[in-house]
C-alpha cells in the first residue's frame, strides 16, 4: 500500500509541475522499477520492452517491405562498420557491391538503397556529398556532441572560449578543429564535411562574409548553444519603434529544438541585429532574436519562442511599415515551418493555429491572443483581454493578412511562379495522367475529360481498388521515395500535391519546396510514362510547363481554379 500511495503521489506531484509546461507533451506512460529489488525486474523489463515494441510498431519505416537482394550489401556494410570503417565514398560502396557479387544492379538502384538506409538511420548519406556517406552514425553523433557539449571534455585552454561561444553562438573553424582534434584525429580530418552535414541538419550555418573577414576565420553560427536570456532584456535595447502587432504559431507541444532550426533557416536569409548601437555582439539568444530585415537596419524582425507559441513582430524607426514586408515574413516562416516539419518528418508538428496579438501585448505572455482569419474577414475592431478596451484590426490586416483572390496581383514573385507551374502540372498535366490511367484501366463509365478533376479521377481510382498504395487510401502520409514506388503510391503522391495547392492562402511557394516537389512530380511523371506510353511525352509536357512564360492572367486563372475547386469540395 505504501508502494501504491508513493507511485500517486509521485505522477501527481509531476503533474502539478509540468500542467502548463510545454514539455507535458513528453509524458506518455510511467513505469517504475526498483534499483534495490532485483524481483521486479523480471515484471517490468518485459511490460517496458513490450511498450517500446508497440511504438516501434507504429512508426513509418515499420513492415516496409525490402527487396531481398538488398541484403547482401547491407551484410557487407556492417562488416565495413565492425572493422572501424565510419566513412565510405559512393564509389568504395559500389566496388564493395561488385567485388561481392551483391544484386544491386546499377547506380540507381544502389541510391534508392542509400535513401532507404538514410531513412533508417543505420547511414548518412546525401546525393550532393557522394564521396562522404557515414555507415556508422554514432560516428557522426561524436561530432555533434563537439559541437553543442563539449565543455565536459575540452582542455583547459579552450573553457575560456567555450564561454563566449555559450554567450554569442558563434564559433571559428580553428576551434572547431582542436576540439575535434582533442576528441577524434579523424573527426578533424573530416571537419569541413562534418561541418557541411551538420549545415544540411539545420544545426548551424556559416555566418556572411563580412563577420569572416572580421574574425580572419570562417565562423559558425550554433543556436541551439546559446544560453538562455530573459525577453525583457532583449527587448530593452531596442527603444523608440514602430511596432506591429504580433504574429503567433500556436502549436499543442513545440520543442526548442524546432525554434531552433527555424533560427537556422532565417539566418539564411536576414543578418542578425547588433544587440545595441554601441556593441557588436549580435542580438541571437536561446528562444529569441533579432535581425535586420533591409540593409540601414531601420526595419527589423523580432522572434521568440513563448512555451508552445513562436512570435513573430516587425519594428520600425522613422519610416511606415509596409504591408508586404509582414506578408513576406509570413510567408518565409509558414514556408520554413512547413520544410522542417516535413524533413525531419515531425507529425505532432503538423498543425498550428495562426492567432494574433496587439501590438502592446508582451513577448512574455500569451494572454490576448485571437485567430486570425475571423478577426480579418469579420471584425473592424476587437476587445484586447489583455489591456481592457478595443483596438482597430487595421494594423493586423495591413501587416499579416491576405485577402484570397481579392487583391490585385502587380507583380509576380519567383515565390507566385514557383506556386503556379506546380499548380499547372498538378491540374493538367496529372490530371491527364489519371484520365488515361483509368483508360489504361478498361473504366467502364468514364466522363469526357473535360468534365473530369482530380478529385473525382482520384475517386474512381480508389473505388476500383486495384492498386493499393502503401499506407492505404487517403492518408496525409506521404509514401517513401526510396521504396515505395508502386502506382498506387504515386496516385497518392498527385492526390497530396493537389492537397497542398488547395490548402494555400498566398499561391506563393519558397525555392526549397519547388525544388523538392518538382523532382518528385518528375519521377513519378517518368514512372508513368513506361506504364502508360502516351502519344505525347508526359515528360516533355512537364519541361514544357517548366520553361514557359507564364504571367499575371495564369495566376489569376489559378487562383479561380482553386477557389471553384474548394466550393465544389475539391480540397478533400
Amino acid at each position: 500500500d505504501n508502494l501504491d500511495d508513493a507511485k500517486s503521489k509521485y505522477q501527481e506531484d509531476l503533474n502539478n509541475v509540468i500542467q502548463r509546461d510545454e514539455k507535458r507533451g513528453h509524458f506518455r506512460r510511467h513505469f517504475f522499477l526498483s534499483n534495490t529489488d532485483e524481483r521486479s525486474y523480471s515484471k517490468i523489463i518485459p511490460n517496458i520492452r513490450r511498450y517500446i515494441y508497440d511504438i516501434s510498431t507504429e512508426q513509418e519505416n515499420w513492415g516496409v517491405e525490402m527487396p531481398l537482394k538488398w541484403i547482401p550489401l547491407e551484410d557487407e556494410l556492417i562488416k565495413h562498420r565492425k572493422m572501424g570503417k565510419n566513412i565510405l565514398p559512393f564509389q568504395t560502396i559500389k566496388e564493395i557491391n561488385d567485388e561481392s557479387h551483391c544484386l544491386i544492379a546499377d547506380e540507381g538502384e544502389l541510391k534508392m538503397f542509400l535513401k532507404f538506409h538514410h531513412d533508417l538511420g543505420t547511414v548518412i548519406y546525401f546525393d550532393d556529398v557522394p564521396d562522404f556517406i557515414i555507415i556508422n552514425p554514432n560516428w557522426f553523433v561524436q561530432a555533434l556532441r563537439c559541437i553543442v557539449s563539449a565543455r565536459d571534455f575540452i582542455s583547459e585552454n579552450l573553457q575560456l572560449n567555450w564561454k563566449d561561444y555559450e554567450e554569442t553562438g558563434c564559433i571559428g573553424i580553428k576551434m572547431i578543429q582542436t576540439i575535434f582534434q582533442q576528441k577524434d584525429p579523424q573527426l578533424a580530418h573530416n571537419q569541413e564535411h562534418i561541418m557541411h552535414l551538420l549545415e544540411k541538419y539545420d544545426i548551424v550555418v556559416e555566418m556572411p562574409n563580412d563577420v569572416r573577414q572580421k574574425e580572419n576565420e570562417k565562423q559558425y553560427c550554433v543556436p541551439c548553444i546559446v544560453q538562455s536570456s530573459a525577453i525583457e532584456s532583449i527587448t530593452n535595447n531596442f527603444v523608440g519603434q514602430e511596432t506591429t502587432s504580433f504574429l503567433c504559431f500556436e502549436y499543442e507541444f513545440l520543442p526548442p529544438v524546432f525554434f531552433c532550426h527555424l533560427v537556422v533557416y532565417l539566418l539564411r536569409t536576414y543578418k542578425l541585429s547588433n544587440e545595441s548601437p554601441s556593441s557588436s555582439k549580435k542580438a541571437l539568444y536561446r528562444g529569441a532574436c533579432v535581425f535586420d530585415i533591409d540593409t540601414t537596419g531601420s526595419e527589423k524582425l523580432f522572434i521568440c519562442k513563448y512555451q508552445n507559441t513562436i512570435q513573430v513582430q516587425i519594428w520600425k524607426w522613422n519610416t511606415a511599415i509596409i504591408g508586404s514586408t509582414g506578408q513576406r515574413i509570413r510567408i518565409d516562416i509558414e514556408d520554413h515551418l512547413t520544410c522542417i516539419q516535413r524533413k525531419y518528418k515531425l507529425d505532432s508538428l503538423k498543425n498550428y493555429k495562426l492567432k494574433v496579438k496587439c501590438q502592446f501585448s508582451e513577448s512574455t505572455s500569451l494572454e490576448g491572443m485571437v485567430e486570425l482569419d475571423p478577426l480579418v474577414s469579420t471584425e473592424s475592431k476587437f476587445y484586447c483581454n489583455v489591456h481592457g478596451y478595443t483596438h482597430s484590426t487595421e494594423n493586423i490586416r495591413r501587416t499579416w493578412a491576405f485577402n484570397r483572390g481579392e487583391d490585385k496581383i502587380s507583380k509576380l514573385t519567383d515565390e507566385n511562379m514557383n506556386f503556379l507551374r506546380i499548380q499547372k502540372i498538378s491540374t493538367e498535366l496529372m490530371c491527364d495522367i489519371l484520365y488515361d490511367l483509368l483508360l489504361y484501366d478498361n473504366y467502364v463509365g468514364l466522363k469526357p475529360r473535360n468534365e473530369s478533376d482530380i478529385s473525382d479521377l482520384y475517386s474512381k481510382i480508389r473505388r476500383q481498388n486495384l492498386r493499393i498504395p502503401s499506407y492505404g487510401w487517403g492518408g496525409q502520409r506521404l509514401p517513401n521515395e526510396s521504396i515505395q514506388t508502386s502506382t498506387g503510391d504515386d496516385v497518392e503522391r498527385i492526390r497530396l500535391t493537389r492537397n497542398r495547392l488547395q490548402h494555400s492562402s498566398q499561391f506563393q511557394m519558397s525555392d526549397s519546396e519547388y525544388n523538392e516537389r518538382i523532382q518528385q512530380l518528375t519521377r513519378l511523371t517518368e514512372r508513368f510514362e513506361v506504364l502508360l506510353k502516351p502519344r505525347e511525352s508526359y515528360i516533355a509536357r512537364l519541361n514544357q510547363i517548366r520553361t514557359a512564360e507564364l504571367g499575371e492572367i495564369d495566376l489569376a486563372t489559378c487562383i479561380n481554379v482553386l477557389i471553384k475547386g474548394g466550393r465544389d469540395g475539391y480540397g478533400r
